[in-house]
């Protein structure tokens, strides 16, 4: 039943914005030819957040007759977290059916419902800085990047059965943070996302309120985007040393996980420095 949800869940992205998300889409059908459980597992949890992170965005309606998005999202966490789902609910069978199988890769100090409830909290947090257009430290905005991918890295490595986690990489989640933060930057802004420190605003002398034009039309937020991406490319070229180096035990997923990943921020570097 799960897969006949998922396909459905598929079929609904693509209707929304095909060329968006056909690569992803592919990419978790593609999984199966190389191991059809894992695969499956991959792609219950993707549909998942992915439908959350749709009705937090404004994307797609409140489910469950929910007054407003993030009721929504609350429901669902309150089913994670008691362990109790609705039988009636596509998508409630689909954060339980993913949930378990995680529960199924367990090793020591391994715990995915923590995880799945971190996932759901990073939404929200970014849910209300959009409605907020909250303007952060620099502290903030890597806690921030911390709490928003470290939980989906564990559940990827569970998934994979590596033994690496979040914390043993910690390159990894900053990296994709700050990279991800420049590619987006334009989409974010306009929504209330506002990826650039304080401090940094402060002496271009904006504030979140600040049209994306003008933002970016500013030399001190030009040499900030450069100094990121510098960082960003150390971060990689460290992360780059440390996967080198994992045990012959580590899976080959996993390896070529951690290979597409850092080759798509290093294409993103790549295309955004001195653009």
């Amino acid at each position: 039943m799960s897969e006949r949800i998922v396909a459905t869940e598929a079929y609904q992205l693509l209707q929304r914005d095909f060329k968006k998300y056909i690569p992803n889409v592919l990419g978790l059908y593609g999984f199966s030819l190389i191991d059809l459980k894992r695969a499956h597992l991959a792609r219950s949890s993707y549909f998942f957040f992915r439908r959350l992170d749709d009705v937090l965005d404004g994307d797609r309606t409140s489910l469950n007759g929910a007054p407003n998005p993030v009721e929504c999202a609350l429901h669902y966490r309150k089913q994670i977290e008691t362990g109790r789902f609705d039988q009636n609910d596509p998508v409630a069978i689909l954060a339980q059916g993913s949930l378990h199988g995680y529960e199924k890769c367990l090793k020591p100090g391994d715990d995915p419902r923590k995880d799945y409830l971190g996932v759901i909290d990073a939404m929200l947090l970014e849910s209300a800085l959009r409605e907020n257009r909250t303007v952060m430290s620099e502290e903030e905005i890597r806690h921030y990047h911390h709490v928003l991918f470290g939980p989906i890295i564990n559940l990827t490595c569970m998934g994979l059965e590596s033994d690496i986690r979040s914390g043993d990489i910690p390159q990894l989640w900053e990296a994709l943070g700050r990279t991800y933060s420049i590619r987006d930057l334009a989409d974010d802004w306009p929504q209330g996302i506002i990826n650039i420190p304080e401090h940094i605003l402060d002496q271009a002398g904006l504030t979140g309120q600040h049209d994306y034009a003008d933002v970016v039309a500013h030399p001190i937020i030009g040499n900030w985007i450069q100094q990121e991406l510098e960082i960003s490319g150390a971060l990689l070229a460290s992360l780059r040393q440390e996967v080198a180096q994992l045990s012959d035990s580590e899976p080959l997923l996993m390896r070529l996980l951690l290979h597409n990943r850092m080759n798509r921020m290093q294409k993103i570097i790549e295309r955004h420095r001195f653009s």
